[in-house]
């Protein structure tokens, strides 16, 4: 099949973005990227043999810009483009990556009489409430509009009774849509799950990052540094673990809004723990497992809410991938994984003590092993980018299936 995939984002990069695309590819379908244009980059390249169309820039002012190429539901500068890459492709579906452009493809979808498939890696509507809980001054005014909860909420309905199947990351987003009336047959799960090839536990971490964190005890975090992740539960629950483990640091891996980082350096140095909370900032996804090797826990400390009580974040799997033990918040999805597989320790959402208490149960190399190789099994047997990418190839074989008798 000629799949055009639509992303509201610029590309490269994204993790999942690319994983499904060169997936879908080496299963033999022809990928068209259909993606944002932000950056000022070349409107038409291949990449690991799938095809990017990039949105035109039309002016020279980057602001401008920005605004005529921003992802609205029913922007027409989107329905334009999705149509003509369609055509230009003759595609025979289209893949559109969560809500903000999911209304604008079954539009174009609906005209050019092409199947839709959603790509729902979030509860929109839902991550949007959590991101709208710590904006402040003009940001929140701005969201209000731009970010509207009702809004998304609406468009969502609509678009379930629209597309002709949905692809799900979590068992709890499945049952999300099946009690708003979707047929399971409409809903498939594909996975946030590690490439093994990438995430081999043989690989060694590089020996300069291996001599930096030598003799710490460390506690990393790998992702966006943002106060939604509950990353101040974290660095509160600092003093109580450097009592029992003077020697620990609270690594954190990632970028995110200046603010919210500073509001995290600030709680560590009022609680006296600031040499020991390590703000690493943005690193290149292929050092990732070379962070995570050299951690002894590993940690998702998400606040339990909607959305995350409806999704499973990439970094889970990929520290069970390299057999790290990992502390996660009691959100239904995260503590479901860690309970059925033994890989590591939960803790009621927003409680610090309950934090360090669960930190330091793995203070332990026996029991951090053990809990680590019981992860590392789980993904080796199922948690895996192979096993769900042969879900995803099943849902454009039924389709092409369908498309072929009609």
């Amino acid at each position: 099949m000629r799949i055009c995939k639509i992303f509201q984002g610029d590309y490269p990069w994204d993790v999942r973005v690319e994983k499904i695309a060169k997936a879908l590819a080496r299963f033999g379908h022809e990928v068209h990227l259909l993606c944002r244009n932000t950056r000022g980059e070349t409107c038409y390249e291949e990449i690991d043999g799938f095809h990017i169309h990039r949105l035109p820039v039309l002016t020279s002012s980057g602001k401008l810009n920005d605004l005529l190429s921003y992802p609205w539901p029913l922007n027409p500068f989107w329905i334009i483009w999705i149509r003509k890459a369609a055509l230009l492709c003759r595609a025979d579906a289209l893949l559109v990556r969560d809500l903000p452009l999911s209304l604008t493809a079954v539009i174009v979808g609906r005209s050019e009489k092409l199947p839709v498939i959603l790509d729902m890696a979030e509860n929109y509507p839902a991550a949007m409430a959590d991101w709208r809980r710590w904006e402040r001054g003009f940001e929140k005014m701005r969201n209000s509009v731009v970010r509207n909860i009702w809004a998304a909420r609406r468009i969502e309905d609509l678009v379930l009774k629209a597309v002709d199947h949905v692809i799900v990351v979590a068992e709890e987003s499945r049952e999300r849509l099946i009690e708003k009336g979707l047929p399971c047959s409409r809903i498939s799960i594909v996975g946030n799950t590690p490439d093994l090839r990438f995430f081999s536990p043989a690989r060694s971490p590089e020996p300069d990052l291996a001599e930096r964190f030598a003799g710490r005890f460390v506690i990393s975090y790998i992702g966006e540094i943002l106060m939604h992740r509950g990353l101040d539960i974290a660095v509160k629950a600092m003093p109580r673990i450097i009592e029992a483990i003077p020697n620990a640091c609270l690594l954190l891996v990632g970028d995110g809004k200046r603010r919210e980082r500073e509001q995290l350096k600030r709680l560590a140095s009022d609680l006296g723990v600031r040499g020991h909370v390590v703000f690493e900032g943005w690193v290149e996804f292929a050092r990732v497992p070379d962070y995570i090797k050299v951690s002894d826990v590993c940690v998702v400390p998400h606040r339990k809410t909607e959305h995350v009580n409806t999704t499973l974040p990439n970094k889970l799997f990929d520290y069970m991938a390299l057999g790290k033990p990992v502390v996660v918040s009691d959100a239904a999805p995260l503590k479901r994984i860690v309970e059925q597989e033994g890989c590591g320790l939960s803790f009621a959402s927003g409680d610090a003590a309950e934090f360090a208490q669960a930190v330091l149960k793995l203070k332990s190399e026996e029991i951090r092993r053990k809990l680590g190789g019981q992860g590392m099994n789980a993904v080796m047997r199922r948690y895996n980018w192979e096993v769900d990418s042969r879900v995803l190839a099943g849902v454009f074989e039924a389709l092409e299936g369908r498309r072929m008798r009609s």
